[in-house]
């Protein structure tokens, strides 16, 4: 009861986060806000309220009267890991500025959506710290191009200037950031976020989530909703401490998330679903001795489909660690909702509600309960919303569905976006629906049903597809495949995703020209296919299908019917000799045309004499090659890691295997991995990085010596 009343007189005192800040600036002033763990395990940075709040009046300040920015202007904010980001995000803020938060530009389409969101912001300046600010530099000159708009490093604002500093009246109603969709689609939707959006959902979050517990570990991007507003502005908003780490830190050795909740006692931290998966894979049974995860209350999961299986996993491994199934916290969540729109914590003293139904009923859109394990798909309950906040509508007769029938979801709420910037159509196309008197609906795009008032995520309407919590428009997969080489139709493939052993992985089946079947190298086709879609849109396939021409069902208007292909690829229809030229899955190749089958096996690896750069190439090959179930002899080192088919948390994970042959901390950021292409030039610098004791964590590896590397 206290921590309702608490909140209840924070929001009357206090109508925006720039307001909450200024307050716990003087109230909580020498008490630590935020943490930063530069690899996961060092101490970097850290700041009290009383310094975040100067540094956001200084920053704010020096846009103001130096670049004479005023309210409503936008700033694109590309930062690394770190504080910075927090307090150029504040110092937006504090200005009355718009935010523009963006994921960092690599290679490929990222840097086309990056520009294109730029541009679409129509923002004044990009405001970077010093790293991304000379690679951006770096790059415009290497490509020969200029910067849409100045880039401005951080670094360079007279920290003096916070006496300046004149605060902007700013309403709840004014936006407060610009939030873009995480999809590789090229026009780019800019989600308007108000500061009372923000004060509304880190209400929603303390009360169906956080529920008062205040030290939270992070280590989410803090472009990412489920980063910046589910664990950064939710410290801020109850007065809490927030330990973050960089992403990388996590996906190389995801020991390091679980091992500073121990050593914190933190009480909430949250992720997708894959990374419980992780690890569960990646953390060895000899390390869960030394975790304490008693005093995690509250993980919980967002941003991707929250699996049933996942979590019994992550609760049978860990709890000899002192975790209890009773901590999850299933959420459901979406840009245009802020972050969260509901989440499954009804009962403290008990686990998620699980839903096992009929696997044939799901088909009718209908909800049976089911007993037999061969009619049986598992749904996990994520939470039970305001009354008429949430509702599952008929996507053809636009009719409110009763509970246990599947329909589009529809929310509405003080959370919910005012729409997408600078696109009236598409707004309206989605935002403002009434339905049975009420109004102000958002159409979510996703499937789902209510039952007992709980809502249940069933999948989406267009086939988006959601891997490691960020969403990839099949379409553009299919765009990136047909137009890749002559041989593939243009317009007569389908890219859709299945789950295996409760993860979702993607499928291509893909039609070949007439002209091409006689003459088509399979092999060479597939290994493209699969290289670009890892290069293009960092995601993995696990299995492509090459189809005779007309193989591809389409609508009468030409239209590819992705669920229908889908449904005869799970049947197994699809991949018959009848329709197929060359079917291709994780572990198994198999030629039609040439009537041959191959499978691969698992390779052993190696052993180790000395420690040399050719030593190290080997072992990322045969890492690669067990990864991808190739022979070692198909791994090229001059390849690149995209082109032989490993998305980006394959090399996250890859570094991680190297962490423990090296005996060595890996920072990808000071070593610019992240800018080496192939094998060979990594295991050059890691070779390099071996002469390097300031490299390792724990022990030292000089050539020649094999400890640690076996």
């Amino acid at each position: 009861m206290l921590l309702v009343d608490r909140e209840n007189l924070l929001m009357n005192q206090n109508t925006t986060l720039v307001d909450v800040a200024v307050a716990h600036g003087k109230t909580l002033a020498n008490q630590l806000v935020y943490t930063f763990l530069a690899n996961g395990e060092t101490i970097e940075n850290q700041l009290t309220f009383q310094q975040l709040d100067q540094s956001a009046r200084s920053i704010a300040a020096n846009l103001q009267l130096n670049y004479h920015l005023t309210k409503g202007d936008r700033v694109v904010l590309l930062f690394c890991p770190g504080l910075q980001f927090l307090e150029a995000f504040f110092g937006c803020l504090y200005a009355g500025i718009i935010a523009v938060p963006v994921y960092p530009p690599g290679s490929g389409t990222t840097w086309a959506n990056y520009l294109s969101i730029v541009d679409n912001a129509n923002a004044s300046i990009i405001l970077a710290d010093t790293t991304k600010t000379k690679f951006l530099l770096r790059h415009f000159n290497v490509t020969k191009q200029e910067s849409p708009i100045p880039i401005v490093d951080l670094g360079s604002f007279d920290i003096s200037l916070s006496a300046g500093y004149v605060k902007p009246e700013i309403s709840p109603s004014d936006l407060a950031l610009l939030q873009y969709t995480s999809g590789t689609t090229s026009l780019p939707k800019g989600v308007m976020i108000t500061h009372g959006n923000i004060m509304h959902n880190e209400q929603l979050i303390n009360q169906q989530i956080t529920g008062g517990y205040k030290i939270g570990v992070s280590w989410l991007p803090l472009y990412h909703d489920m980063g910046l507003f589910g664990s950064v502005l939710q410290a801020m908003y109850v007065g809490g401490h927030c330990i973050l780490m960089p992403p990388t830190s996590f996906l190389i050795k995801p020991y390091r998330w679980l091992k500073v909740i121990s050593d914190n006692k933190a009480n909430i931290s949250g992720c997708p679903n894959f990374a419980f998966d992780l690890c569960v894979e990646a953390i060895d049974e000899s390390m869960l001795d030394s975790l304490d995860l008693s005093h995690w209350k509250v993980a919980a999961s967002g941003a991707e489909p929250v699996q049933a299986a996942t979590l019994r996993r992550f609760a049978d491994k860990f709890g000899r660690c002192g975790f209890s199934a009773n901590s999850y916290v299933p959420c459901y969540g979406l840009a245009e909702s802020t972050l969260l729109a509901c989440a499954n914590k009804m009962d403290p003293f008990g686990p998620p509600t699980i839903l096992a139904v009929s696997k044939k009923q799901l088909a009718n859109r209908i909800i049976t309960d089911s007993d037999d394990q061969l009619d049986q798909k598992e749904f996990v309950s994520c939470g039970k919303p305001e009354k008429n906040s949430i509702i599952a509508v008929d996507n053809d007769s636009k009719q409110l569905m009763p509970e246990d029938r599947i329909g589009e979801l529809w929310l509405r709420g003080s959370s919910v976006a005012v729409g997408y910037w600078q696109d009236a159509e598409k707004t309206a196309e989605v935002f403002n629906f009434e339905i049975d008197g009420y109004a102000g609906f958002y159409r979510t795009g996703d499937l789902g049903f209510l039952h007992n008032g709980e809502v249940y995520i069933t999948g989406r309407i267009k086939d988006l597809i959601i891997i490691h919590g960020k969403n990839h428009y099949p379409s553009d997969i299919e765009r990136t495949i047909q137009n890749s080489d002559a041989a593939l139709a243009l317009d007569s493939g389908a890219v859709f995703t299945v789950e295996v052993n409760g993860v979702e992985r993607v499928i291509v089946a893909q039609e070949v020209v007439y002209t091409a079947v006689a003459q088509l190298n399979s092999d060479e086709l597939i290994n493209k296919i699969k290289s670009l879609v890892t290069k293009e849109h960092e995601i993995q396939v696990h299995g492509v299908i090459l189809l005779k021409p007309g193989k591809i069902e389409k609508t009468s208007s030409g239209k590819v019917k992705r669920r229908a292909i889908r449904e005869a690829y799970l049947s197994g229809e699809l991949a018959g000799e009848l329709d197929a030229l060359a079917n291709w899955k994780t572990m198994v190749l198999t030629n039609f045309l040439s009537n041959r089958e191959t499978v691969k096996q698992e390779i052993s690896y190696t052993d180790i004499d000395v420690v040399t750069t050719e030593v190290i190439e080997q072992r990322l090959i045969e890492w690669v090659a067990n990864k991808l179930n190739l022979d070692t002899s198909e791994i090229d080192p001059k390849a690149s890691h995209s082109s032989l088919g490993l998305d980006s948390v394959d090399v996250m994970s890859l570094f991680g295997e190297v962490e423990k042959w090296l005996g060595m901390t890996i920072d990808p950021e000071s070593l610019s991995l992240w800018e080496l292409e192939t094998l060979d030039d990594i295991a050059r610098v890691l070779y390099e990085a071996t002469q390097n004791p300031a490299h390792f964590s724990q022990k030292n590896i000089s050539a020649g010596d094999t400890e640690g590397f076996i």
